[in-house]
């Protein structure tokens, strides 16, 4: 979220005739006493309806989650170091998971029933970890259920990493790819599907399944085939779900491929139910060649 922009200057002085202007240099004055501040801001699900807040200082962001209610009540949280502030939050059932942090930190606590408990610090070098225009830009994710959360991310090096957290405590920073470029991910019980692609040079969508405790199950499998110059199941990929079933959706040219799994992520096919654009009927339609060289049509 950019900066919020600063309060506008006052029209006149105090003691003085209304309407006259305030002199340039009390204006500067004011400007130095009240610097810009970045404050990061997220929704959180759930009931009553929630906040989560950072505001960045000289040294450190402060965090605070916001509940509504008559009053207000507002949990404050321990700060990170740093500067960069960015929050995210997800919330299953009762429970609420906060991922905050600065740059060169990420923190993460649990909410319930109006008290909020950290859970873990690390030391990260996560540039800015968040995309305020493009959510699939991200490179925090954090995922749960009422028992777990799961935090993957991207550092600075371009390594995926992962945290999974009790409602006790968290584990220590897991890498599971030496190299990601993006990533995507969901959560289905106690298994995390994640996909992710390593960059321009190795554009292949890869797949990874990630049990209870956070740990693969099994090596990173390829999706499907991607050819050069790019073009199949390549470059930045999205997992959605529902409660029967994933889609891995990634866009080749103006098209786009689709892939399902109805056993969190075992095996994959193509996506059932999805409605097809008619092929046209002339053999020269410059859309059909593309699609008849990329092998989408017979």
């Amino acid at each position: 979220m950019p900066p919020l922009p600063a309060a506008p200057s006052a029209a006149t002085l105090p003691g003085s005739t209304a309407g006259a202007a305030q002199p340039a240099s009390a204006a500067a004055v004011d400007a130095q006493a009240a610097p810009r501040r970045h404050v990061s801001v997220t929704l959180v699900a759930g009931e009553p309806l929630a906040v989560l807040r950072a505001v960045e200082g000289e040294a450190s962001v402060a965090a605070a989650l916001l509940i509504a209610g008559q009053p207000l009540q507002t949990l404050a949280l321990p700060p990170a170091a740093g500067s960069g502030g960015w929050v995210t939050a997800c919330a299953a059932g009762a429970v609420r998971w906060l991922g905050y942090g600065s740059a060169s930190e990420l923190r993460i606590a649990r909410a319930q029933a109006g008290t909020a408990a950290p859970l873990t610090a690390a030391s990260a070098e996560l540039g800015e970890p968040i995309d305020a225009s493009d959510v699939a830009r991200d490179r925090v994710i954090l995922l749960c259920t009422e028992q777990l959360a799961r935090v993957l991310y991207v550092d600075q090096a371009k390594a995926l990493r992962q945290i999974t957290c009790s409602a006790s405590e968290c584990s220590a920073p897991l890498t599971l790819a030496a190299v990601v470029q993006q990533l995507s991910a969901v959560q289905r019980q106690d298994v995390t599907l994640v996909s992710f692609y390593e960059g321009p040079l190795a554009p292949t969508i890869k797949l990874l399944r990630l049990d209870a405790a956070g740990k693969p199950l099994g090596p990173a499998v390829v999706a499907g085939s991607c050819w050069e110059p790019l073009g199949g199941l390549c470059g930045a990929s999205t997992l959605v779900g529902d409660a029967q079933r994933v889609a891995l959706l990634t866009r080749d040219g103006p098209d786009l491929l689709a892939l399902e799994s109805v056993n969190t992520g075992r095996s994959w096919g193509v996506l059932s139910g999805f409605q097809q654009r008619a092929p046209t009927s002339s053999g020269s339609d410059p859309m059909q060649q593309h699609r008849l060289r990329k092998g989408l049509e017979e």
